[in-house]
């Protein structure tokens, strides 16, 4: 465990930021095992509800670019103060037209809630590759992908522990809304002063072909594009797949996603040691190979979903797979840095969320005509799986060109 003892090196900073970012998440992470359910608890349909979503990610597609322009050379911090007022402001307004079914509205507060999100997810890689020592800079990247995992771990005992305590399950409105309360709370951390270093360029104004170097950035970004469009297809909506095949109720998915992100945590924080005792490469292929091989698994436990078995079955391949497909996160994201260079990482940060929420808004639109026709879990899982393949095997050609030098 030794390997634990370099996260101590990661700068106060750096870790107060990564805080600030845990808070936010929970509103997030609380959203993500829970308001789909509270959806359908209001009998809207899985067309509609993916529908909905998908504007979340519209907004992200949009605004990406923009905030990866406009911070190359500027200061990053007063964007997470402005992320720490959107995406709380948005919960509360999502909360609030869902329950008077103001459609139009309610479509506005999601695009809220996604703006808030975007500034934290565009802008936190490149904050640490600004102001973190090189030594400390992969530990300071793994746990800031640790954020999620921990807090839907923490917000999945919160659920199961208030039904044990409470007899009942916690109702999902009261729910989500005192986890935006807390998450705005302390996410207010952020509003402390921050030190951070803003790179200056030093060569003559350039045209925006010039400014950056394009084909790295292409090259890198295309398989993390072809896996975003896999799981724009499964992962907001994993949730409706337990509900519809299984019936499982909301509390039950919370504590099973808290198992499981004991695990995505720990990979991610174990993600660096990884890399030093297989290489990059191995180390995501073969993690995300094995994850797509429980997703199919997955798949194939709804042609039986009226087993035990089979439910059993589904709930240890989503244990399975959760985990390794992140453990390759952090490892990715250094790469695409390191891959890209350093006047090229705001851009390709913010590329690589644009692409990665455009991926996600067709993917849910497609979702939402497959559900909309009748079509079976079986079918967008088996589905997902085959692209996220495509995008592994393109990470493996890349790794092995780079390798060869």
């Amino acid at each position: 465990m030794s390997w634990l003892t370099k996260y101590k090196d990661i700068t106060s900073q750096t870790k107060r930021l990564i805080l600030m970012e845990f808070f936010l998440q929970t509103i997030n992470s609380s959203y993500f095992l829970i308001f789909n359910y509270y959806l359908n608890s209001l009998e809207l349909s899985d067309d509609y509800i993916a529908q909905l979503i998908s504007y979340r990610f519209l907004i992200t597609m949009f605004i990406a670019l923009p905030v990866g322009f406009y911070v190359r050379n500027r200061p990053i911090a007063p964007l997470f103060r402005l992320a720490v007022i959107l995406l709380p402001l948005g919960s509360f307004l999502t909360l609030y037209f869902a329950e008077s079914q103001n459609t139009s509205l309610l479509k506005a507060a999601v695009m809220l809630m996604g703006m808030g999100a975007t500034f934290v997810q565009v802008l936190m890689i490149p904050f640490i590759m600004r102001n973190e020592p090189v030594a400390s800079r992969m530990e300071a990247i793994a746990l800031h992908f640790t954020t999620w995992s921990t807090t839907t771990f923490l917000l999945g005992c919160v659920a199961f522990l208030g039904k044990s305590i409470l007899g009942e399950a916690i109702p999902e409105l009261q729910y989500l809304t005192g986890v935006t309360i807390m998450g705005t709370l302390g996410a207010l951390i952020v509003f402390f002063k921050i030190q951070e270093d803003i790179p200056q360029d030093r060569e003559a104004p350039m045209g925006l072909r010039q400014r950056y170097d394009w084909l790295p950035i292409a090259k890198v970004l295309l398989p993390a594009m072809i896996i975003g469009i896999g799981a724009g297809l499964t992962i907001p909506f994993i949730n409706l797949f337990f509900l519809h095949v299984f019936a499982m109720p909301y509390e039950n998915f919370a504590i099973m996603g808290s198992v499981s992100t004991i695990f995505v945590t720990a990979g991610s924080m174990y993600g660096p040691r990884l890399k030093q005792r297989l290489g990059t490469r191995y180390a995501i292929v073969s993690s995300q190979g094995i994850a797509i091989a429980a997703l199919i698994g997955m798949a194939f436990t709804s042609f039986f979903s009226e087993f035990l078995l089979a439910y059993v079955l589904a709930c240890l391949c989503y244990l399975i797979r959760q985990p390794l497909m992140n453990l390759a996160n952090p490892l990715i994201s250094s790469f695409t840095m390191e891959y890209v260079g350093e006047r090229n990482r705001e851009m390709a940060s913010a590329l690589q969320q644009s692409l990665w929420a455009g991926s996600w808004f067709f993917s849910s639109h497609i979702f939402a005509i497959l559900r909309g026709d009748g079509q079976a879990y079986s079918t967008i899982l088996l589905t997902t799986a085959a692209i996220y393949a495509l995008g592994v095997f393109l990470y493996d050609r890349l790794l092995r060109q780079t390798e060869a030098g």
